[in-house]
């Protein structure tokens, strides 16, 4: 009913399922929707983290290296 009200517009299928379940479809939707975000913000940042490591690591021991050496 939802795709249908949805695709074709049809909004007899919102009076079959009423208010209620109206509102329950767009928590549903509205959640699931969140939540898709929040796990794709996450990936991202555990990447990104996950870069910085790999790029500053090596140059940290770089730079410590060097400290040795002139001292």
């Amino acid at each position: 009913m939802a795709r249908a009200a949805i695709s074709r517009h049809d909004f007899a299928t919102d009076a079959a399922i009423g208010e209620g379940g109206v509102r329950r479809l767009f928590a549903t939707a509205y959640a699931g929707g969140f939540h898709a975000a929040m796990l794709t913000a996450a990936i991202a940042a555990f990447l990104t983290a996950a870069l910085l490591v790999m790029v500053l690591a090596p140059a940290e021991a770089r730079s410590t290296r060097q400290a040795r050496q002139q001292a």
